[in-house]
This record gives C-alpha cells, structure tokens and sequence, in this order.
C-alpha cells in the first residue's frame, strides 16, 4: 500500500510522518515513515486496517489523525 502524505492547503510534502496499521482484531499490522516526497509504503495483506498517527512532525495539524482502509 503506497500512501502520500501532503499539507492540504498547499499540497507540500509532509516528511517524517509516522503512521501505524492494526488489522480488524487490533494486532500491529505494520508501520512506516513518510519519505521526502510525502509517501509511505506498508507491506499489507488484504484485509481491513486502521491507520494512526498520534503525532505529526514540524507542527503539521492531521484533519483525520486515524482512518480505516481496505486492502483488496
């Protein structure tokens, strides 16, 4: 799974983001750091996923600090 992760006003990279995947049962799935273009990689197998950045880096505000993805 390839995610980008960019400032929603300008569309600036945000570098540095971590974020961690849990499968349906809660189980640590994964996790990754965004790169210098703003993207993640997680190595997922299909199923359901809950995504969470508790923290962002450089004082980035997340509209949406957790969300739900399906893996087909």
């Amino acid at each position: 799974v390839r995610l980008s992760v960019v400032d929603q006003a300008t569309q600036t990279p945000i570098i540095g983001l971590r974020v961690t995947a849990y499968d349906a049962q809660g189980r640590f799935a994964g996790t990754g750091v965004s790169d210098a273009d703003g993207e993640i990689v997680l190595h997922l197998s299909p199923g359901t996923y809950d995504l969470s950045s508790p923290s962002v880096p450089g004082g980035w505000a997340m509209a949406n600090p957790s969300q739900t993805i399906v893996v087909t």
